[in-house]
């Protein structure tokens, strides 16, 4: 029996499965400092909150964050006293 190109046999051909993933390989690799790269984007459960604009957007895969703020009080809490540390206008704790 004679199978045609592109049968389901021949795409399950190991060699065949061996090139696809050495060629798409490189294509869905992501180095660790790819990650979190962008210290302007915070990430909450409902989107993307852009520091420098205050762009509140959809989430993304392309921007890789990988962390996530739980708690929209908490963050704000930190920014907040972060910002007045940073200001001087705050006592060291």
């Amino acid at each position: 029996m004679t199978q045609s190109p592109g049968s389901p046999t021949q795409c399950l051909n190991s060699q065949r499965l061996s090139s696809a993933t050495r060629e798409a390989e490189p294509m869905l690799a992501v180095l660790p400092q790819e990650l979190d790269a962008n210290p302007h984007l915070l990430n909450f459960r409902n989107g993307t909150l852009d520091l420098r604009t205050l762009n509140f957007s959809a989430h993304s895969q392309a921007q890789l964050i990988t962390k996530i703020v739980h708690s929209w009080n908490a963050f704000w809490v930190r920014w907040f006293h972060s910002c007045r540390r940073r200001s001087g206008t705050a006592s060291p704790a």
